[in-house]
């Protein structure tokens, strides 16, 4: 996907989140003083921009539309809204975990609806009932006369 940036610069979300980038470089929070953490901040900035792409892609949305959404919605400092557990990847397939492993995953990321002792009690009785189904697909005996006769 090739990126329009003339006019995404023009946008009212890309002006938003430029701003705020810009202000926390020149310190006006205090929180980029020295080089190394201005770097941390473009490296931040850019993710957001990758991330905006992401959702116009998987959502059918222009990128213009993605960013001036998410300004609209941030009423914080734009480094601390923009994370993984605000805008997630969005998957192109099915959002039902497969497996044991997905369903650890996605057990762990419900941190907000249950507790660290009720999720590892969720994921150890999925893996219980898993080896309780594999365990009862016993493969079948030979009968005396296969014995026997070596067929």
């Amino acid at each position: 996907m090739k990126i329009d940036w003339k006019g995404l610069s023009k946008t009212k979300g890309y002006i938003s989140l430029k701003k705020a980038y810009i202000n926390d470089i020149r310190g006006s929070y205090g929180l980029y003083d020295n080089q190394k953490n201005k770097s941390i901040a473009l490296k931040k900035f850019i993710w957001v921009i990758c991330r905006a792409k992401h959702y116009s892609v998987r959502t059918d949305k222009a990128l213009e539309q993605v960013l001036t959404e998410w300004e609209e919605n941030r009423s914080y400092n734009w480094n601390n809204y923009y994370q993984d557990c605000n805008q997630p990847k969005l998957n192109s397939k099915s959002t039902k975990p497969r497996g044991i492993k997905g369903l650890k995953l996605y057990y762990k990321s419900m941190n907000k609806l249950y507790s660290a002792a009720e999720r590892k009690q969720m994921i150890n009785d999925i893996i219980q009932n898993k080896h309780k189904k594999d365990s009862k697909k016993v493969k079948k005996r030979w009968t005396s006369l296969q014995k026997n006769n070596k067929i």
